[in-house]
């Protein structure tokens, strides 16, 4: 999901060691930069316009969910059933 020559910067600790594909990454020229801490006054915002704003924020993201309905979403997360991110919109009621 990188382009050829793009650096990708890894946030945090995932649930299982990738698999990369150092052949690739060397011959598309990628840069793969790596942190186990962010800055939420200079980070959080722009990680949440990335989120919500850009198509790879879509890739990571499931679609935004009404805070009512954010039960579900906790006991899907501490089963381990979420992939990516989950997005919560306080703004939105489901009727």
């Amino acid at each position: 999901m990188v382009a050829d020559g793009g650096r990708i910067l890894a946030v945090g600790i995932p649930k299982e060691p990738p698999a990369l594909d150092f052949h690739s990454m060397i011959f598309r020229e990628i840069t793969l930069d790596t942190t186990l801490a962010h800055v939420c006054d200079t980070d959080l915002s722009a990680a949440l316009d990335i989120l919500n704003d850009s198509p790879i924020g879509h890739e990571f993201a499931e679609t935004p969910v009404a805070l009512d309905r954010l039960g579900g979403c906790l006991d899907r997360l501490a089963d381990g059933r979420v992939e990516g991110k989950i997005r919560i919109d306080p703004s939105a009621r489901v009727h």
